[in-house]
């Protein structure tokens, strides 16, 4: 226990870096479902969607951009913020 009351810088990286993989997770099951649910979308691509790199780019194909630009900006925010450690 720290007698100083103070975080470490590790502790808040291991708090930042659960929050943003939580985040990720979230977006791609929303991504996922959204692609899986979508009548439009083809048996075949849903079956590609199940892979998790291609999941943002078939969500963004049928029309669900948003859920692919937060799948990619959790992505990216997780890969910088382990690049930290």
């Amino acid at each position: 226990m720290l007698s100083s009351g103070r975080v470490s810088t590790g502790a808040w990286l291991l708090v930042f870096w659960t929050l943003t993989f939580a985040a990720w997770l979230l977006m791609h099951v929303i991504a996922l479902v959204r692609v899986l649910s979508s009548a439009e979308v083809p048996e075949r691509q849903k079956w590609l969607s199940l892979v998790p790199a291609v999941t943002p780019f078939v969500a963004w194909q049928y029309g669900h951009r948003v859920s692919s630009v937060l799948w990619m900006a959790f992505a990216v925010l997780y890969v910088v913020l382990r690049a930290m450690e």
